[in-house]
């Protein structure tokens, strides 16, 4: 299958060599300085023994240089979501090399630095690359649902998927710059911050935009800039900027990794003067359905994706030519289909846990903690205790307190609060599954993704090492 933005032959595309790719505070990284900086690598994984390489980059540019090399070398990236002691254990055993800003591995590890001291005057040119069906890349699940898992990239479905986007959205992002609060390590940023701009050929921020005041400086250096970003950032926009000078510069505001609520959608509208494009999709499947929530609240599916919903459980089916396996596949997701073909997302249906003999929906706990007038938001995990003696599954919350929780458990107490949320599952859940530990958050943890990992909500509490959330 053809594609008007191949990767495989990106090297190829005819640019002006003064064309800006990446840009930084304080520099401008120009095309044929990134041709070259990917010379430099394919050279070097060339010559290298190792296929598997784990990538790491804070620099979208020194990553997006490494990642092309590493194709062009016929080498296999594993693309990770952070550069965590935890992480790099975890992945030694599926990777032959580290490449990036790692420390302590305990296999081959080279840096940006390293490549550089190169000698450049014997390079030899980058091939182009001839298949791609081929396996070029691991990235792995955010692990919000379970433990991070391992899907299969190849330059086919990639490109396939950046010719949708150009499709869709290039009219409202024709020449301009991409900043982004989301990280190129993930599957949503890999794509929107990077892989996209980069092959159509428009200059994107190196280094993540962490705060949203930073659009200000950032909406001055260009004639127009497109944010990609995220629910956790758009719910939290600061009232103090000058936003009707941003609203000047802003061309696109993109938003993934969960839907936004319609009070944050209606906000961030207001604020950059335009309906916000959220984006459906994952991993494994890549971009599913699109919406501006303030226009319609039903999503649209992509052009090439086939959704359906299972007839008894509602789970969304879908066939996309953006998968590695383009076979149908059933997600966790329960939709509700119009007549039109489009759809509501109703939930997770992968959130069921048995507790004392009884089925309870996670989901469903969180929804309703998020209907007390002390939540912001609320999740919900099981818990696994025991030592030494029969283990007991219990279910745990983490809730993110709005101003009038934090009040009410400064003058009343944890336990207070406790029984009050206890109070309002009692309305629906059995007293068998309701939540046996509490945590209570003015902010929810949160990756550079803007999502909660398992992880980091385990470590909330003091369990054994090695026990699980469902």
């Amino acid at each position: 299958m053809s594609t008007k933005l191949d990767l495989s032959r990106l090297l190829q595309s005819t640019r002006d060599d003064a064309q800006t790719v990446a840009f930084d505070a304080d520099y401008r990284l120009n095309w044929r300085d990134f041709r070259h900086a990917v010379q430099q690598r394919y050279n070097f994984f060339e010559a290298s023994k190792h296929h598997n390489w784990a990538i790491y980059f804070d620099s979208s540019a020194e990553f997006a240089a490494t990642l092309i090399a590493l194709w062009h070398a016929e080498k296999c990236a594993y693309i990770v979501g952070d550069n965590l002691a935890a992480t790099v254990t975890s992945i030694s055993d599926q990777v032959d090399a580290f490449v990036g800003d790692f420390t302590l591995t305990n296999k081959s590890h080279v840096n940006a630095a390293d490549i550089k001291q190169l000698n450049t005057a014997s390079l030899l040119p980058v091939p182009i690359i001839q298949d791609s069906e081929k396996l070029c890349a691991i990235i792995y699940t955010s692990g919000t649902t379970g433990s991070p898992v391992k899907v299969p990239l190849c330059l086919r479905q990639l490109s396939a998927e950046l010719d949708l986007l150009e499709a869709l959205f290039a009219p409202v992002n024709t020449s301009f710059a991409v900043v982004s609060t989301a990280s190129h390590q993930h599957f949503y940023g890999l794509l929107f911050r990077l892989l996209w701009p980069l092959a159509a050929g428009r200059p994107f921020a190196a280094y993540n935009c962490r705060y949203i005041e930073q659009l200000q400086s950032l909406a001055g250096e260009f004639k127009a800039i497109s944010l990609v970003t995220t629910p956790s950032h758009l719910s939290r926009l600061p009232v103090t900027m000058d936003w009707q000078g941003i609203k000047t510069k802003i061309a696109a505001v993109f938003s993934s990794t969960a839907p936004l609520s319609l009070a944050d959608s209606l906000a961030s509208q207001n604020k950059f003067g335009l309906p916000i494009y959220e984006i459906f999709g994952s991993s494994e499947t890549g971009g599913i359905a699109w919406r501006q929530q303030t226009l319609d609240v039903y999503w649209q599916a992509f052009p090439g994706i086939e959704i359906e919903s299972d007839p008894i459980s509602q789970a969304l089916k879908l066939r996309s030519q953006h998968s590695f396996k383009q076979d149908w596949q059933q997600t966790a997701d329960k939709i509700q289909l119009n007549d039109l073909g489009r759809f509501k997302l109703l939930g997770r249906l992968d959130r069921i846990a048995k507790i004392e003999g009884k089925r309870v929906s996670l989901s469903a706990m969180e929804t309703s903690l998020e209907q007390h007038d002390c939540v912001e938001q609320a999740k919900a995990l099981v818990l696994e205790r025991g030592k030494n003696t029969i283990n007991r599954t219990e279910v745990a919350v983490v809730a993110q307190l709005n101003k009038a929780g934090l009040g009410f458990i400064e003058k009343n107490g944890k336990r207070a609060l406790n029984q009050l949320l206890r109070q309002q599952l009692q309305l629906q859940f059995e007293l068998p599954v309701l939540p046996r530990r509490w945590r209570y958050l003015a902010q929810l943890p949160q990756n550079a993704q803007g999502k909660t990992s398992h992880q980091a909500l385990v470590a909330l509490f003091d369990i054994e090492p090695g026990k699980e959330l469902v």
